[in-house]
């Protein structure tokens, strides 16, 4: 049982991290947004960085990290596993997209259907986890 709950939690974010790094830079690490100041494969922006430093406690990742495939998606699954421990799809694009107080935002809305939208082009509705 603890193992299928592991592997599908497993399975939840590598779905969650491919359809919003499709969403962010089409799978591009070298993306730069400069009206954003967001950098690599999944845009993460200055202040993403400072907020999973404080998650850790310590300053672990500096705004180079942000063009690291493999340190952005640290990043992002610490941030996840801090906001979003059950990997909840909707919430992962509002959070993603808008911040810790993305799920109360409705300007996450549309980031939200590009992300189901996305995720229908990427994935084969047999294969999917949870549906909209």
């Amino acid at each position: 049982q603890k193992i299928k709950r592991e592997w599908e939690l497993k399975h939840k974010l590598d779905t969650i991290l491919t359809v919003i790094s499709y969403i962010e830079s089409r799978n591009d690490s070298t993306k730069f947004n400069l009206d954003e100041n967001a950098a690599g494969l999944l845009q993460i922006r200055p202040i993403m960085v400072k907020e999973v430093n404080q998650i850790l406690g310590y300053k672990k990742y500096s705004l180079k990290d942000r063009w690291s495939k493999q340190k952005s998606i640290e990043m992002f699954i610490i941030y996840q596993n801090f906001i979003n421990p059950e990997y909840n799809e909707e919430l992962a694009a509002r959070y993603w997209n808008g911040g810790r107080n993305g799920d109360k935002k409705q300007t996450t809305d549309r980031y939200v259907d590009l992300y189901y939208k996305y995720k229908d082009v990427i994935y084969d509705k047999s294969t999917l986890i949870t549906k909209k």
